[in-house]
């Protein structure tokens, strides 16, 4: 079956017919993998859950049950936590009647984490915002990221303007290749810190406990 798969070339341009189709047909394009019928588009009762997803500096996460990963940030959105519950059931549970913090495995967003973290999120959504992230973060996207965009626009998998960024339809196929090219300079730092400090430095108003996992307090 492996075997019989299409070549990335070939992948590539079955997804941009695919994409031409369903845009042809009346279908718009809400992030790199999801589409919806025209008629929704705007309304309240479309899918949101996802569009809130690629917008963490608005939207944290919380997460109920075994596996389940939270995310939260600093209110300057310089630094933020992703946190998992325990695989299994009894485990978690257990954690839960603890009546400590029921996660038990850790991630610290340091400013560059964030940085990717918005970006990769933004891409997935189709758009990213040049005010807006020199709004949050109080520098210019092409100084902090310029080698890693330039690298993917002369791929022709990224399309730069004075006011955003966005994949091409190219580019979309090209998603998780393109995040792992910006994330890189975060992986490299991470490598440098090392597993000593990596989870150490977390700020003390983002480390939640059990009662985020219980519906007595109406997160639900």
């Amino acid at each position: 079956m492996i075997e019989e798969l299409p070549d990335n070339e070939q992948a590539a341009d079955n997804w941009q017919a695919l994409r031409e189709l369903l845009l042809a047909r009346g279908y718009r394009q809400t992030s790199l993998t999801n589409f919806e019928q025209g008629r929704y588009h705007q309304r309240d009762e479309r899918f949101q859950y996802e569009e809130c997803g690629f917008r963490p500096d608005e939207f944290e996460i919380v997460g109920f049950g075994p596996s389940a990963i939270s995310y939260n940030a600093t209110k300057d959105f310089g630094s933020g936590l992703k946190t998992m519950n325990p695989a299994g059931a009894d485990e978690y549970a257990a954690a839960v009647q603890t009546g400590k913090r029921v996660w038990d495995k850790a991630f610290v967003y340091r400013t560059l984490d964030q940085k990717v973290f918005w970006l990769t999120r933004r891409l997935a959504a189709l758009d990213i915002d040049r005010a807006k992230y020199r709004v949050l973060f109080d520098t210019d996207l092409l100084d902090d990221f310029g080698e890693e965009i330039g690298a993917a626009r002369d791929a022709g998998l990224l399309a730069v303007t004075r006011d955003a960024i966005r994949p091409t339809p190219r580019g979309m196929f090209y998603g998780d290749s393109t995040a792992a090219v910006l994330a890189s300079s975060a992986i490299r730092q991470h490598r440098e810190l090392g597993p000593a400090l990596i989870g150490r430095d977390a700020p003390a108003e983002l480390l939640h406990d059990s009662r985020e996992n219980a519906n007595a307090h109406f997160h639900m």
